[in-house]
């Protein structure tokens, strides 16, 4: 069961020491790490660190310039020496040694999987909406304007973001989705391969979406593990309303994808 762990960083390098510290420990250790670092020159990771001390391959790969999350997470896959690719980003806590044994295991059973998400927890101990429904333009305008996520698109907003329990459950039963977002997702070879990797017109966001829509046209199945958790920072690039739109890149960019997703 030999997997690759893709890690892209931009700005969150000091976290993905301790990740790579917490890959060490899983009882079943990933045979690559690959870090593709997005980050400007003042934030990237320092080049001194001694790679060669940690019981898997790690290779580093400093971006000349920002390439955007998916085209570095289709770099960092690139190669045959894997059999499941995990997209892990830099700020996830692993607390448990045997989740890659455990999640592979179990997802080695189930037919046309297509990818595999775990309950994601906030410092706060909310969860993370990692499994969600297919976005509608309703659902995208009445979640960044609250007026109108109130009075005129509730219904979508909703059904968007509330028809899956994403909290963690140790007896919970493992749940078909429309999509799971890319902050920790594992996906099969033959899955990555089918639907040609992450789609490089987004350039952060709604490529996870996106991947499950194609997963979804190829037959392959999304599906949730609320028994498996991982944790979080909670700091989401994507959260913001409307004002927020003119004070952040990053907003923007986001809605950009999102008219890129929408308008085909």
């Amino acid at each position: 069961m030999k997997y690759r762990i893709v890690i892209v960083n931009y700005g969150k390098g000091m976290s993905i020491l301790g990740l790579l510290d917490q890959l060490s420990r899983q009882t079943l250790l990933p045979d690559s790490v690959c870090i593709i670092d997005n980050s400007p020159m003042v934030a990237a990771l320092p080049r001194d660190i001694s790679w060669s001390a940690y019981p898997f391959s790690v290779e580093v790969r400093y971006a000349p310039e920002n390439l955007g999350y998916s085209k570095a997470c289709n770099l960092g896959a690139r190669g045959d020496d894997w059999e499941w690719l995990a997209l892990v980003n830099p700020d996830i806590e692993i607390g448990s040694a045997d989740l890659f044994s455990d999640l592979i295991a179990r997802c080695s059973k189930i037919p046309r999987l297509g990818c595999a998400g775990v309950a994601q927890r906030n410092p706060d101990d909310s969860y993370e909406l990692v499994a969600r429904r297919f976005p509608t333009i309703c659902a995208i305008l009445g979640k960044r304007i609250p007026f109108l996520g109130k009075h005129v698109f509730k219904r979508a907003v909703e059904t968007y973001l509330d028809s899956y329990v994403n909290e963690f459950s140790h007896d919970a039963a493992p749940l078909q989705v429309d999509w799971l977002q890319s902050s920790f997702l594992l996906i099969p070879r033959s899955s990555w391969q089918a639907c040609d990797g992450l789609s490089e017109r987004y350039f952060v966001f709604m490529a996870d979406t996106d991947f499950g829509l194609r997963c979804r046209a190829h037959g392959l199945g999304s599906w949730f593990f609320p028994d498996f958790e991982v944790c979080a920072d909670g700091i989401r690039s994507s959260h913001g309303g409307l004002v927020d739109v003119f004070r952040r890149r990053t907003i923007r960019i986001h809605l950009l994808d999102a008219a890129k997703y929408f308008l085909g």
